[in-house]
């Protein structure tokens, strides 16, 4: 009952991230859609700290910091940014529609492969570059994280450990 209530949840804040991306694409200084993010991942983050899915909190926690980043002037978020926070949206989703199928008993597999390291250290690589985008000038909307080829070319994996969920699924190797 407990996941089901987290899946619930996670679905909303999910749809939050994803509708915070498509405005600050138009405005990359919505300090208040900065904001709603911000709180979108630190809840989903504390959410999967409950629920001891350690992977998954790391990765909402890397999100977390480059929003707070953002919201403290350290980092001007750009399409970059904006590629990798869908993309870590589009890895929390899958996580959660596979968990929500295993819930219902329809999941078939028992290894969820997300390229959740490739994407922790992209976020820390922007994080650690500190960069502060050029002057604005009209951007291109970001493209979903599914046509990303970082994200997209990432094979399943093997069941290894890794984030675990209850029942015998598991994060895949990939995860680690």
């Amino acid at each position: 009952e407990l996941m089901q209530l987290f899946c619930a949840e996670a679905q909303d804040l999910l749809q939050d991230i994803e509708q915070g991306v498509l405005v600050l694409e138009t405005n990359p200084r919505d300090e208040a859609t900065i904001n709603t993010l911000f709180r979108a991942f630190h809840t989903f983050k504390g959410n999967v700290g409950v629920m001891n899915l350690v992977v998954l909190q790391q990765l909402t926690h890397e999100l977390e910091s480059l929003l707070d980043a953002a919201r403290r002037g350290n980092f001007d978020l750009d399409k970059d940014s904006f590629d990798v926070i869908l993309a870590g949206e589009d890895a929390l989703k899958r996580y959660v529609e596979e968990l929500s199928q295993l819930l219902g008993g329809t999941g078939e597999t028992a290894t969820i492969a997300l390229p959740i390291p490739r994407l922790i250290a992209t976020v820390r690589a922007m994080l650690a570059a500190g960069r502060k985008a050029a002057p604005a000038s009209p951007a291109a909307p970001a493209q979903h994280p599914a046509a990303s080829p970082a994200v997209a070319s990432s094979p399943p994996a093997a069941a290894a450990p890794g984030a675990p969920m209850p029942g015998s699924a598991l994060c895949g190797s990939d995860c680690m």
